[in-house]
């Protein structure tokens, strides 16, 4: 019998999600990926099981502000509109760089359909990793998880 196939997107959506309150863990054995929140109806009862069979559950980390940042700088990099790389450079400055640099690239259809493939692209190779670093992913899956180029 085959493993099921994991829930890649929502795996990548558990991975970008820095709620506080949000927290994620992918079961191995049905590849769901399972929400921890406080106001679920059923908290009690996921936390039990997720406590009572812990080599089943694996945590989703949460993105890392300094690889956010990374991807902005990045992507900013890429930018040849010169208006729009001095925009950049002071939205990354704010206290919501994500916030701020989709506000400056609302206005510029194409970058922002950019921006967000970029990103896609970015957070979908550090979620191969992590599964790949947990032995988790059978190669075909990752394989089929790579976005085109």
């Amino acid at each position: 019998m085959s493993d099921p196939p994991i829930d890649m997107e929502a795996l990548v959506l558990a991975w970008e999600d820095d709620s506080p309150g949000n927290a994620y863990y992918l079961d191995k054995e049905s590849g769901n990926v399972e929400l921890v929140q406080q106001g679920l109806y059923d908290l009690r009862d996921l936390t039990d099981e997720i406590e009572c069979h812990r080599e089943r559950y694996l945590y989703v980390p949460k993105p890392s502000p300094g690889q956010l940042r990374q991807d902005l700088l990045d992507f900013a990099g890429t930018v040849t509109d010169p208006r729009l790389a001095r925009l950049l450079d002071v939205a990354l400055e704010s206290p919501t760089p994500l916030q701020a640099v989709r506000s400056v690239l609302s206005g510029s259809a194409g970058e922002c359909d950019r921006w967000e493939e970029f990103r896609n692209s970015r957070v979908r190779l550090r979620v191969r990793q992590w599964l790949s670093a947990n032995m988790i992913a059978r190669e075909q899956e990752i394989e089929d998880f790579t976005p085109p180029e």
